[in-house]
């Protein structure tokens, strides 16, 4: 619910609209099975929205305005990781701290906030040292993103 209600904000619903689609959403998920994983059914949540919002992308304007918050740290991350005896483990911690940007787990974020807690703490699971060797042999790399 709090997805729907989230990206029918974004979307630029009025109140009305809000109400009916969430009456909707509600019904659907009463309904629900709910022995389903939470991604189906916000899967399902976001369609329903979509379709009575026109099919638009409702994150399409907090999208940009997040990717170019990511992009005003890009050069600055480019010097850390160039200057840094670990550059792979750099990579991988700004990696990290990017991964903060999902509206739809989260209604806000501070990317500058992960980022520093991101370099300042020691990582829960770190297999960067297997991860370089692997990288070390491999050919080619596929880097997937949600």
């Amino acid at each position: 619910m709090r997805q729907a209600l989230q990206a029918l904000r974004f979307s630029g619903a009025d109140e009305e609209v809000q109400e009916r689609i969430l009456r909707a959403v509600l019904d659907h998920l009463a309904r629900a099975d709910w022995r389903r994983t939470p991604m189906a059914l916000a899967t399902e949540v976001q369609a329903m929205v979509r379709a009575e919002m026109s099919g638009g992308d409702p994150y399409v304007d907090v999208k940009a305005t997040s990717n170019q918050r990511a992009l005003d740290h890009l050069d600055d991350l480019r010097k850390r990781i160039s200057r840094s005896d670990d550059p792979l483990g750099i990579a991988i911690r700004a990696a990290i701290a990017g991964n903060v940007i999902d509206y739809g787990a989260r209604e806000r974020y501070d990317l500058d906030d992960a980022l520093d807690g991101v370099f300042a703490r020691e990582l829960a699971i770190d297999d960067s040292g297997s991860f370089a060797q692997d990288l070390s042999r491999a050919r080619t790399i596929g880097y997937l993103t949600d």
